[in-house]
């Protein structure tokens, strides 16, 4: 029996088909978004069985947090090593280092083996002329390791191994869906290669990458926020071969392959600080799980995207705990109400989560969503 089999019997379910691993520009046609639902999350999660160990668990490689925003250090390493990995290395300067060490000495500091590299968040931007850690992201990337890249390293994909220089691949197609002018939507020549790399932008840092792949062109945060953030999000990951989560009230997500998935987050409180680091830990932790689970047992692996989308939602189902129990509500309670199946009729945040539009919500931090994680993970594998 190979390592990891045990987790493979616990699996609630598949982790979904495997894409294709390339596609012509016209075969990323547009998909009705796939709603993230309890059912979905589900089937991506396993348990360790007893013939796990760590490695077989996911290691996370966290590039995350700088001397001026060392708290991402903390917010990213506590989500990926609650969300259930069998490690999480480290590397950071100093200060970040210190911090994140004193808040979870279990971490490896450094380089190593990994399944999934997380990058970017609580740095201005990874240069790769001026910081170590940018050019071992990209070294990663390119040898075929899982990604996610927040903040400072979505500009990354300005240049290899995502063959993408700003300006010339994007230029000299219109919109696929209305024919304004725009020269951004038009997927790159030849086959569209998706890589193991999902973009986790809010609405701002989507405007400034478009700015950045389509030099001399005005994409305003509002016009994100809208309707044509999902033709943004588009453009992006067809041209970058990566997939895009958009962070927001409603979450998309879309890959280079036209797939999309939705989630919309039945509380407003994740609207703080430090919560889009605490989701760029989770979503690694997920990832590298998977696919160590996948080298561990010759499965299929689940989409980026929809794990992208399943970290999205314990995200969202954490916040909503979080702040139910902070109101006063006991934890078991709290955990049942955020975790609670969704009628298939549900056609709002509020409807998908029963009885939470009644409960009390307190204001909660980035920590707290954090706390709440193991929780809502055991709900969903009970």
């Amino acid at each position: 029996m190979d390592a990891g089999a045990g987790a493979d019997a616990q699996r609630p379910g598949a982790a979904g088909a495997e894409a294709p691993e390339t596609s012509s520009p016209g075969a990323a046609a547009r998909s009705a978004p796939v709603r993230v639902d309890r059912d979905l999350v589900r089937s991506l999660l396993t348990a360790p069985g007893p013939r796990d160990h760590k490695y077989t668990r996911g290691v996370v490689q966290l590039c995350t947090g700088s001397e001026e925003f060392p708290g991402a250090a903390v917010l990213s390493a506590s989500s990926a090593v609650r969300a259930g990995p069998g490690m999480v290395r480290y590397a950071g300067p100093s200060t970040p280092t210190a911090l994140a060490l004193a808040a979870r000495p279990e971490l490896v500091t450094g380089f190593g083996r990994s399944d999934c590299v997380v990058a970017g968040s609580g740095i201005r931007r990874l240069d790769p002329d001026a910081d170590e850690r940018a050019a071992r992201v990209l070294e990663l990337v390119g040898s075929g390791v899982a990604a996610v890249l927040d903040a400072g390293a979505l500009g990354l994909v300005a240049g290899e191994p995502f063959g993408t220089e700003p300006g010339p691949r994007l230029a000299g197609a219109a919109s696929p869906t209305n024919g304004r002018d725009s020269a951004f939507w038009g997927a790159p020549k030849g086959e569209i290669r998706p890589l193991d790399v999902v973009l986790t932008p809010h609405a701002g840092e989507l405007a400034d990458l478009a700015r950045l792949l389509q030099p001399g062109r005005e994409v305003a945060r509002e016009e994100v926020e809208g309707d044509d953030g999902w033709l943004y999000a588009e453009g992006i990951a067809r041209s970058t071969g990566a997939t895009v989560l958009l962070k927001g009230s409603a979450t998309r997500i879309v890959s280079p392959l036209g797939e999309r998935w939705t989630h919309e987050s039945p509380t407003s409180r994740l609207a703080v600080a430090g919560s889009g680091d605490v989701l760029a830990g989770l979503i690694g932790a997920l990832v590298a799980q998977d696919r160590a689970h996948i080298r561990a047992t010759g499965g299929r692996p689940a989409r980026i995207g929809e794990l992208a989308g399943a970290g999205a939602w314990i995200h969202a189902r954490a916040a909503l705990a979080a702040s139910i129990e902070l109101a006063g509500a006991p934890r078991g309670e709290a955990l049942r109400v955020a975790v609670a199946t969704a009628p298939a009729s549900a056609s709002t945040a509020s409807a998908a989560v029963p009885g939470a539009a009644q409960r009390p919500q307190a204001p909660i931090t980035a920590l707290d969503i954090v706390a709440a994680v193991p929780g809502v993970i055991a709900r969903l594998l009970a």
